[in-house]
């Protein structure tokens, strides 16, 4: 056992000393003089007070549990005042007189927790209370941090604290903070019972001693009990299947003063903290590195209750490839042992890690995750960062700044003191600097580090690994892969257990947005901003919520975000602000550093700040707003480039029309413009600019065209016969409508602006750049102009909207290219069957329809609209043509607000016969009614709009094959609907462990 990592667990059971000889806090006493002062004050009858000491005197636990509740749950009845001054009368009377046994305890430089309700172990020290309600004291008591008495089950001055009764006990279990906090010295110290008596049995310490053997059943640390000679069989015998060795201290309770002033100077050799407890500096150095990944953690930022919890619950394994990440995903599908690698399995290895890493693939927070986990597997070694960057010109340069680190964490060397085995992480490393890299790898090898890992960046491993090999070291390549779907499902689960998926779904959407980098410190910071805004599953803006996250990568937050003494984030933003206009004025995505440096230099000097254009410059590229790429100094993602140009554009006017001069070109730019500028009328007035220039379609595909009427069919369709197409509930799908892995939206970061002129791109893409910026436009200035404006506008993009689904479905391009993918996806031999043809047209059709509901819902819906979208059902625009039906209909679904099937019903119904609405329309209607999830008060107009849709594509011979056949229709998509229940019952029922519900189902 190292002394360090130990804790005293004092129990009831242990008599300190008190005014009257007898155990200072010991719950039967407590109990029983409860049941004299009820029955005294006439609360109670005696018969009542005989019935309680008769199961006290049975000392099974689960009868004083009971006793204890009737006492504890009278008393409360009675007041809180009554109730705290009963504790105040009995446990906080109590007042040290023999003090030997006390100093002895307190005197040990080890954390004390105990389950005593008194003071008396802080009356004769200098230690203070904390109880399980104060989980960051708790926190501090386990790490050596604080001298603290932590009372496990209460203190009598916190009444509420005190767990004496059945619900006290059932909140205490309840309590994830104090569950935790036992967690925390189960798993990590090595914990000294004394004095516990039967202690061990209640509801709270039989739960955790349980939850002890099943994570550790093989333990690394021991538990111990003491007792006297003449319990030590008795209590071997209890702990046989325990992790708990028990120790005799000698054959009287007297002996144990001795014991304990024994251990006392067995440990005077060891140095102590200022608190007066047994110092670390392994741990210390260890408990700072897990701090700084814990502020890289979404939970630690939101909840309070977190800090406490183990490291691993927090933050999960990075990714680890054996390949680069693009060669992962390209050749994941046809080589099946191309797996990501378990990043623990390196860390018993004395190879070298080489860590390889993209920009802002996390490599930091990798390689730092690497030596903390080693170090923690290790305990001898002490995890150290350094950075490659660091090294200077000394002989040593390695060995100096591990020298100044561990001194810093508290180790006491002299020049020529060996250095402590290390776990050591070597960042930013370049082999191009030769002699700095030279000297930094012989020291690496002097050190002879029990774990290192070297990280560099993409490109650069392999003089890398060569100059490694070179020096001696042995090495392990390994890649920094980016986050899947479940891992950012595992951190919304950890965030927030209950919003889980639609949190993990938004947070997949800004990534694919905004195109940020998949790493666990972004991600972790949209999980933050999403939670602490409030807007999980709603449509928030996507620049509002990049903002945020820009102003954090500023500095936003931080303690040190001063601008009394620095520039803050606010001042920052506003560098980069003017710098974006710069780029974009000057037209480039990336500029010369030395430009970069003389823009920011300049942008200062105008400003009238006294700060450096060089240090701005790096700073800027170390929170990774800002880039070095080629040799050029780019912003480090196109999307942040275009929020601050917006930004500018907000106060700048001159080059705000810069920006409207070339809406096309500009695009990003403005979408994040119209969503911080709300009510400025000028980009309406580029809405109708744009819809002028691409014009109107006049001609018609055969998506839209009349369809034959069919023959009724008067067969009753199961669901087993005629299975609908619909997209899956959140119930079924884990709330995330999108592919399994990630990489199927693999993208890299698209240039900030065109390649081509916006003139010469094809007019269908043209067509569709101006509809989809129009539609953003339109969405997020919702304080501009009035409503006719908005009404006549969103009547024109609806019927825009539906050109471009004839444009791609009449488009020779286009059509090629879906008809190509759709052959490679359904067909796997040399010939074309005949359902596989009738597939392919299918899904020719079906694409661009899915395209245009897709982009409405992504560009155009809003509720803010909603308004002008009744003016148009009402008048008729919305019904006007078939491309303007169709559009209003994906519009009003894709809002999904209350009554939208009644408005769908009232477009529809003069609609003719065409394809688009009988084989898309319909499916989209016809899923939404046959949902679970739907609300009820959908259910009607759904399902009568699904029914006239079939009635207007069929031939009836007279009005009564009609009429049968529209109520056979009506009761079939109800019988749909019923089995489409049941099933998702019985999914839920398995799910939940209820196979009967499951089969009845």
């Amino acid at each position: 056992m190292r002394s360090q990592s130990a804790v005293f667990v004092i129990g009831t059971g242990l008599a300190v000393a008190s005014t009257n000889g007898s155990p200072s806090a010991n719950w039967l006493g407590l109990i029983e003089a409860g049941i004299d002062q009820l029955v005294a004050a006439e609360v109670r009858d005696v018969d009542w007070g005989k019935t309680l000491r008769s199961m006290i005197s049975m000392n099974e636990t689960s009868f004083v549990i009971q006793a204890a509740t009737q006492v504890g749950d009278t008393f409360k009845s009675l007041g809180d005042v009554a109730y705290a001054k009963w504790l105040q009368d009995t446990v906080g009377s109590l007042s040290v007189i023999e003090s030997a046994l006390a100093v002895a305890l307190t005197s040990l430089p080890i954390p004390l927790l105990t389950t005593n309700y008194d003071t008396l172990l802080e009356q004769v020290s200098d230690r203070s209370t904390a109880t399980w309600l104060e989980p960051g004291k708790m926190q501090k008591i386990l790490a050596n941090r604080s001298k603290d008495v932590g009372h496990l089950h209460g203190v009598w001055s916190v009444p509420n604290s005190v767990v004496l009764t059945a619900g006290d006990y059932e909140e205490l279990v309840a309590s994830e903070s104090a569950k935790a906090i036992q967690y925390a010295f189960g798993a990590t110290k090595s914990t000294i019972y004394v004095g516990v008596g039967s202690g061990l049995l209640d509801p709270n310490f039989s739960r955790f001693l349980d939850w002890q053997k099943r994570a550790f059943p093989n333990p690394g640390l021991r538990d111990f009990r003491l007792c006297t000679d003449s319990e030590l069989p008795k209590l071997q015998a209890l702990h046989i299947a325990d992790n708990i060795s028990v120790v005799s201290y000698g054959k009287e309770h007297a002996d144990l003063v001795p014991f304990l002033e024994s251990i006392l100077d067995s440990l005077a050799d060891i140095a102590v903290s200022e608190d007066g407890l047994l110092f670390d500096p392994v741990g210390e150095i260890r408990a700072d590195f897990s701090d700084e990944l814990r502020a890289e953690v979404i939970v630690n930022q939101q909840l309070e209750d977190d800090t406490s919890r183990p490291l691993e619950d927090l933050i999960l394994p990075p990714v680890l490839l054996p390949v680069p990440h693009a060669q992962y995903v390209s050749s994941k599908s046809s080589d099946a042992s191309l797996s990501r690698i378990d990043p623990e399995s390196d860390l018993g290895s004395r190879d070298v890690v080489l860590l390889v890493g993209e920009e802002n693939s996390g490599l930091t927070f990798t390689a730092k995750w690497l030596a903390l986990k080693a170090s923690q597997s290790r305990p001898l070694l002490a995890p150290l960062y350094v950075n490659f960057t660091q090294a200077g010109a000394l002989p040593k340069p390695l060995v100096a700044i591990v020298r100044k680190q561990a001194r810093a964490a508290g180790f006491v060397l002299g020049k020529k003191d060996p250095i402590p085995p290390l776990a050591i992480a070597i960042d930013d490393f370049s082999p191009y600097v030769t002699s700095t890299s030279d000297r930094v790898l012989r020291d690496l090898v002097e050190l002879q580090a029990g774990f290192a890992v070297v990280a560099c960046k993409q490109g650069t491993e392999e003089d890398v690994e060569r100059r490694l090999t070179a020096a001696g070291l042995s090495v392990r390549v390994r890649y920094v892969g980016r986050l899947e779907r479940s891992d950012i499902e595992e951190l919304a689960r950890i965030a927030a257990p209950l919003q889980s998926q639609s949190l993990a779904k938004s947070v997949i959407d800004l990534l694919r947005s905004e195109n940020l980098p998949r790493t666990p410190y972004t991600v972790s910071q949209l999980l933050y901003i999403l939670l602490k805004s409030g807007t999980v599953g709603t449509n928030a803006s996507t620049t509002s919520i990049l903002e945020e996250f820009v102003a954090l990568l500023l500095g936003r937050g931080d303690a040190q975000d001063d601008a009394r003494v620095g520039l803050d984030h606010v001042q920052r933003m506003a560098i980069l602000e003017r710098l974006a206009e710069t780029f974009v004025l000057d037209k480039k995505s990336g500029v010369a550093e030395s430009a970069v440096v003389g823009a920011i230099e300049a942008i200062i000097d105008a400003l009238g700040w006294p700060d450096s254009a060089i240090d701005v410059t790096q700073n800027f590229i170390d929170r990774h707003v800002l880039a070095k790429r080629d040799g050029f100094v780019v912003f480090a993602r196109s999307s942040y480039l275009h929020l601050f140009a917006a930004k500018q554009a907000q106060k700048s006017l001159e080059f705000r029309d810069h920006l409207l001069a070339r809406p096309i070109y500009y695009g990003a730019a403005i979408s994040d413009y119209a969503s911080l500028n709300r009510h400025d009328d000028a980009l309406l007035d580029t809405v109708e600019k744009l819809l002028l220039e691409v014009g109107n379609l006049e001609r018609t595909s055969t998506i839209f065209s009349a369809m034959e009427l069919a023959q009724p069919s008067f067969i009753s369709v199961s669901i087993d016969e005629q299975e609908h197409v619909r997209p899956p509930s959140e119930s079924e799908s884990g709330g995330l409508d999108v592919p399994t892995h990630l990489e199927d939206f693999e993208q890299e970061d698209p240039p900030p602006f065109p390649v081509a002129n916006e003139d010469d791109v094809p007019h269908i893409w043209r067509h569709v750049q101006a509809v989809d910026l129009s539609s953003r436009i339109l969405r997020d200035a919702d304080q501009a102009g009035d409503l006719d404006r908005k009404q006549h506008l969103l009547g024109q993009l609806l019927k825009h909207w539906g050109d471009i689904i004839n444009e791609l479905d009449t488009d020779e391009q286009f059509q090629e290219f879906i008809s190509g993918l759709s052959a490679s996806l359904l067909i796997s031999g040399t010939t074309v069957s005949d359902e596989q043809r009738t597939m392919i047209d299918t899904l020719q059709k079906i694409i661009p329809a899915a395209f245009a509901f897709g982009a409405i819902s992504e560009t155009l819906a809003s509720r803010k609209l909603l308004k002008a979208m009744k003016i148009l059902v009402d008048g008729g625009t919305a019904a006007a043509n078939p491309e303007s039906a169709v559009a209003s209909v994906f519009f009003l679904a894709a809002v999904d607000e209350r009554g939208w099937p009644a408005q769908a019903r009232a477009i529809l119904k003069e609609q003719q016969n065409s394809w688009i609405i009988r084989n898309f329309v319909a499916m989209v209607l016809l899923g939404t009614y046959l949902d679970p999830t739907t609300p009820a008060e959908h259910d009607d107009d759904l399902l009568e709009c699904c029914v006239e849709i079939v009635v207007r594509s069929t031939h009836y011979s007279d009005g009564a094959e009609r009429k049968r056949h529209t109520a056979l229709i009506r009761s079939n998509f109800r019988i749909r609907r019923e089995k489409e229940r049941k099933k998702i019952a019985a999914i839920k029922a398995i799910a939940l462990g209820r196979p009967a519900a499951a089969i009845e189902a």
